[in-house]
């Protein structure tokens, strides 16, 4: 097996312009992170940079960059240095790579100079090199290091890749993802495999004394220098930015997968492009383990993003994928497309007669929209869906990673974008809090020094419809029998789950007036109510009242307000409702003049119905942010009102 960076070299040589080295004008010397971040993203196994970079160095051939080394603290695998007394002396190589195009002497020699340049304090210098990257240390060995291979106790480790096929620790796992267990990061979609643990090579420097004596302390531990295993006899590759493409096998997926292969053999051919494995990873990896055969077939493809393609093209066909798995997938193949389509015409020197390989080949190339639309109906998914993958790449190009590795879906995703956004908002609120509105931050319990008993004529208010808020019902109803004026009205929105906790909580403190119900739009999805099996399509508002009960007029009160196509705004809270319902229901329960309180006002939406149809509130909000956008676009509201 090649080490990875052979390989990747290898491949760019192939299709990138080559340059000639002289090793004997080479020039080392120290360079920045962000010179070395380039090259160590294209080239090396990890892609990524360490977390505390310490020194960077690169070879230099005529002025142009041909490699770089990165050296960063060491964590030692939680070995103890003191007992080597090495602390604050060590050193770790923790990155380095060569571009295509460097002399095949260049990283050895970039090495061995670098640590010259090292600064005096560093005594030792190790490093680690990967199994499962086809790693042995062949560069180090030509540096003249020393190998003592795995030092730390154990079994195999632990090895998490990321949907976009980056490797992180088990330390990165946790702070990322809030857990270290492999079944729950598995369950997140993460590819958790187990892999031989790093062996280690070090390196002294200093007087010959000083080079000695650290020897001297790990002698009994020093191994002969490892081989390269030979190269399986089918020579096939496995290119891990390919491999990462292809979704991981759930467990259950993986043992069914296995015991067919045992039971009827390999029947489809492994595909293979220049030597890589593209289709068939799974059934590559337990044929080998379990001496299954397997036939191969090579196919002709222009290039790696040509092979990209090719895979996802493939992928979107497993049956085992979601629907927004498969959006996901799709808006990644037409992006692949245009690219290559770009690169075509790019080579025919922007040629009209070049075809967009997004479409069935046409003598005039579709618009935006109609491109997506047919490229919807060849891959077999929703425009919709396909049309809401894009938005979300545009504003989180890393939530696409998630939605095609299955860890999260569509809605989560703009709920995701939407949350971050209000976010926003309520930082820039809470900058310049706005003052001159009645809308104040605490729970519902302020609104007793806030609001004289028995002066209140409307209570309109959307609380939390969780189980865990039920005790807030009763504490709404408490406040209301005391703060309503005689005949004042509660009207609450309410969720149907727990409709009867609710209507029982607030009759002990109210009568029951009426009940209404708000139609969702034809723009906003009904909720579906799983642990019920039903599907929700009103929102419920309940009408309580203070005796003595004052009877309305007919049309005062209709048994259902149709919500404005459009109207739904969660621009400044995740449940905020729509203005026209706030609206109608205010100016249907209360009277120009009167003051109407909402305990819970998130977004705002009850002031700005009142304001808008000349009505006193008061209102309360517990998170500081959340209040402050509302005072800020009630302040808003007002100065477009003016106008």
């Amino acid at each position: 097996m090649k080490a990875h960076q052979r390989f990747i070299r290898e491949q760019l040589a192939a299709t990138e312009p080559t340059y000639t080295a002289d090793i004997g004008t080479a020039v080392v010397t120290e360079i920045t992170p962000s010179q070395a971040k380039d090259i160590i993203e294209k080239y090396e196994w990890l892609k990524t940079m360490p977390a505390f970079v310490l020194h960077c160095y690169g070879i230099f051939f005529d002025g142009i960059c041909g490699g770089v080394v990165v050296y960063s603290v060491d964590y030692g695998e939680n070995l103890a240095w003191s007992k080597f007394g090495w602390q604050g002396k060590i050193i770790c190589l923790s990155r380095g790579a060569c571009v295509h195009w460097a002399h095949p002497h260049s990283a050895s020699k970039l090495i061995r100079t670098s640590m010259r340049m090292l600064p005096e304090k560093y005594k030792v210098v190790t490093c680690t090199v990967d199994a499962e990257a086809g790693e042995v240390g062949t560069i180090y060995q030509a540096a003249g290091m020393i190998f003592v291979g795995v030092m730390s106790r154990g079994g195999n480790r632990a090895s998490i890749i990321k949907p976009d096929g980056k490797r992180i620790s088990s330390r990165d796992a946790y702070d990322l993802y809030g857990t270290r267990s492999v079944s729950r990061l598995r369950e997140m979609g993460l590819d958790v495999r187990s892999e031989q643990r790093k062996g280690r090579y070090f390196a002294f420097l200093g007087s010959k004394r000083e080079q000695a004596e650290n020897r001297k302390k790990i002698e009994s531990m020093i191994k002969p220098y490892p081989k390269r295993p030979p190269q399986s006899n089918r020579g096939i590759q496995i290119n891990p930015e390919f491999r990462s493409l292809i979704g991981p096998l759930t467990k259950e997926e993986r043992q069914q997968l296995e015991a067919n292969l045992v039971a009827e053999g390999c029947r489809d051919p492994l595909v293979l492009w220049r030597g890589i494995l593209l289709d068939g990873h799974n059934r590559f990896e337990i044929c080998e383990r379990l001496g299954i055969p397997y036939l191969t077939v090579e196919i002709d493809l222009p290039n790696d993003e040509a092979a990209k393609l090719w895979i996802e093209e493939h992928q979107i066909g497993r049956r085992n994928l979601t629907t927004d798995q498969r959006a996901a997938i799709a808006y990644r193949i037409m992006q692949r497309r245009v690219a290559l389509s770009n690169q075509q015409r790019a080579r025919k020197g922007g040629s009209a007669r070049s075809l967009c390989l997004v479409v069935a080949p046409t003598t005039k190339q579709p618009s935006g929209p109609r491109q997506r639309e047919v490229a919807a109906s060849q891959l077999g998914v929703s425009p919709n869906r396909l049309r809401a993958v894009t938005e979300i790449a545009k504003q989180s190009p890393d939530f696409v990673e998630q939605l095609v590795a299955g860890t999260l879906t569509i809605k989560e995703a703009k709920e995701a974008i939407a949350e971050r956004t209000r976010q926003q908002l309520r930082k820039q609120a809470l900058k310049s809090d706005p003052k001159g509105s009645e809308i104040y931050t605490g729970d519902l319990s302020l609104l007793d020094k806030l609001v004289k008993d028995g002066s209140v004529d409307l209570i309109l208010t959307d609380p939390p419809y969780e189980k865990d808020s039920l005790p807030l019902y009763g504490k709404l109803a408490r406040l209301a029998q005391r703060k309503l004026k005689p005949g004042g009205l509660c009207a609450v929105f309410c969720g149907q789950l727990f409709f009867d906790q609710v209507f029982l909580e607030i009759t002990k403190h109210l009568d029951y007036y009426w009940i209404c119900g708000v139609r969702k739009d034809a723009g906003n999805k009904s909720t579906r109510i799983f642990n019920r099996r039903m599907i929700n399509v009103l929102r419920l508002v309940v009408v309580f009242g203070k005796r003595p009960l004052k009877q309305m007029g007919r049309s005062s009160l209709p048994f259902m307000t149709d919500l404005m196509p459009g109207d739904h705004d969660k621009s400044y809270h995740r449940w905020g409702q729509g203005l026209s319902q706030m609206r109608y229901l205010v100016e249907h329960l209360s009277k120009p003049g009167q003051l109407v309180v909402d305990p819970f006002v998130g977004g705002g939406t009850v002031p700005i119905a009142c304001v808008a149809s000349g009505r006193r509130y008061i209102a309360t909000e517990l998170d500081p942010g959340v209040a402050a956008a509302a005072r800020a676009r009630v302040g808003e509201f007002r100065k477009s009102m003016a106008h």
